[in-house]
């Protein structure tokens, strides 16, 4: 379960690499825990130098002691390993027994009943740096059943301040923070983070899960703190039939709704009196494509969350937009949503969702910094451009084609579901600081201007890149242009899809020189195209 996370480990923390080789082994430490934790102990001190025999025994005894603790749970082994990962002198180790041993007699609050396991896994939380802990008090927030998207795991984290650039390491973008903080927490196997299981990824980890008695340990510390409240509409016709992280809401900062498909067609207790504290961080309502309540909570409460920061509302269909085909007659009983006010939000997802907005009330977010259209239908009450200063992902994938023009900064740094249509051409031309996009080409018009920006990324890192123009590579001019695209420097992982002309062009020693993984499709190349591609420097996958 663990060997994808602790191969990506630290390797320079020599410690940390033995407590992986262990951990690694999870499967059989109910039954040989107290060996391979002296084992590993006296790993540990030998690999320093002059380590005197004394520290190997103390070591020894710390492990034995510790292990008796963990109730011969694997899982708890397997946490503990992560605690101790972090520790690298016999001192350290010793701190975490005597905090093992101390927290014995408390965490009350975090299901007793289930004994000293249960304490143990709260230990983990408690050795968590500060940062961290937030962090992981969100994943609270997401369904049991399944696995949680790092990508807009991250977009909360950030939404809400929880990942700062001052944590910067070189040249980390705030994503990239994101991504070394989950890895922290899988490190201390507190998190199972899934590694992509294909190539195209410039991130660590694609989706994160929580095991069942982490994640009580993780609901229980939300409620202990009233961190974040869920309601799950599971069955009945009221709202307090849902499950809750929190007992009270009228002090939550985040607020996160999931409706069933069954459940929408219900009349609800009003959720205004959920939904009642003004100073609202963050608010989530996820339906299943059905038309439901957030239509009256929307129009009576929106207009009050002055510091919200982060906003989803994914499946919601507005009533009676389907009928409606021109912006210009839109009745006046049908919602729009109003979300201009929100002057604070940093991150809106409206994934798959049908509604009614007006442009100039997105143009208002001035500090909005992720928007997410995925799959959503918009209605535009007004045929006006779309303009997002501060705006660092878009994400446009399969959204219903706007007669709008998007203007966006040179702060953006993720482009998905791009094309000429919707985001203009020129705006396009002058981003600098894109990391990873992808886009299709539908029209000649605009095509070559698009893919010589494209070869001049220099930050550019991953892209997708679909075209339908069957002489967009094709001929003289189209072999000059494919040529300048496999110029482009610092590249890793590029998918094209399309047709590329008869051949690849001849190598040249600036071709994709960081390039690891390439896919090529739909090529209708005729000549092998190994005679270039053998010849790419650091190549790994084809």
């Amino acid at each position: 379960m663990m060997l994808a996370l602790l191969r990506d480990a630290d390797e320079k923390q020599h410690e940390a690499a033995i407590v992986k080789e262990w951990v690694s082994q999870s499967k059989d430490l109910a039954y040989e825990a107290e060996d391979v934790l002296e084992t590993h102990a006296f790993k540990i001190a030998s690999r320093r130098r002059r380590t005197e025999d004394q520290d190997v025994r103390i070591l020894e005894d710390l492990g034995k002691k510790m292990i008796k603790f963990c109730g011969g749970l694997p899982l708890a082994v397997v946490v503990l390993g992560g605690i101790l990962a972090t520790k690298h002198s016999s001192k350290e180790w010793d701190v975490v027994y005597r905090n093992c041993k101390s927290y014995l007699g408390k965490g009350e609050s975090i299901q007793q009943n289930q004994g000293e396991v249960q304490k143990i896994l709260a230990l983990s939380y408690n050795d968590l740096p500060y940062k961290l802990k937030p962090c992981f008090l969100y994943l609270s927030g997401f369904s049991e059943d399944g696995y949680i998207e790092t990508e807009r795991l991250y977009h909360l984290w950030i939404s809400e301040g929880m990942v700062s650039i001052e944590d910067r390491i070189g040249e980390e973008s705030l994503m990239d923070i994101a991504d070394r903080y989950l890895h922290e927490l899988a490190k201390r196997c507190i998190v199972h983070a899934e590694v992509p299981h294909r190539f195209f990824s410039i991130r660590k980890f694609k989706s994160c899960r929580l095991h069942d008695l982490m994640r009580d340990l993780c609901l229980a510390k939300a409620r202990e703190e009233n961190f974040l409240k869920v309601i799950y509409y599971r069955r009945g016709n009221d709202i307090e039939s849902g499950n809750s992280t929190s007992s009270s809401s009228g002090n939550c900062h985040r607020i996160m709704i999931y409706l069933s498909e069954q459940d929408a067609q219900k009349k609800y207790t009003p959720l205004e009196k959920e939904v009642a504290n003004k100073h609202l961080r963050a608010f989530s309502f996820r339906a299943s494509r059905t038309e439901n309540c957030i239509a009256k909570l929307a129009d009576s409460q929106f207009n009050r969350f002055k510091m919200l920061r982060s906003l989803k509302i994914e499946g919601v269909i507005t009533p009676g937009l389907t009928d409606i085909h021109d912006s210009n007659n839109i009745p006046d009983d049908v919602l729009k949503l109003p979300i201009g006010n929100l002057i604070h939000l940093r991150y809106l997802s409206l994934r798959s969702s049908e509604l009614v907005i007006s442009p100039s009330s997105i143009s208002n977010l001035e500090h909005l910094e992720a928007l997410d259209l995925k799959f959503a239908k918009i209605l535009w009450t007004e045929n006006v451009p779309l303009r997002m200063h501060r705006l660092r992902y878009l994400n446009l994938f399969s959204s219903d084609d706007f007669s709008l023009q998007i203007h966006i900064s040179n702060n953006l740094e993720i482009l998905k579901g791009f094309n000429g249509r919707k985001v203009d051409v020129q705006d396009f031309c002058e981003l600098t600081n894109i990391q990873e996009m992808d886009a299709t080409m539908l029209e000649e018009k605009g095509a070559e201007k698009i893919i010589n920006h494209i070869s001049n990324l220099h930050k550019l890192k991953k892209a997708y890149i679909l075209t339908r123009i069957a002489e967009l590579f094709s001929q003289e001019k189209g072999s000059t242009l494919l040529r300048q695209l496999f110029c482009c420097s610092n590249l890793q992982h590029l998918l094209l899809i399309g047709p590329l002309g008869r051949q690849l062009p001849d190598y040249d020693s600036n071709f994709f020189r960081n390039l690891l993984d390439l896919r090529l499709d739909s090529s209708t190349l005729e000549e092998d195209p190994m005679q270039t591609l053998e010849k790419l420097p650091n190549l790994e996958r084809l």
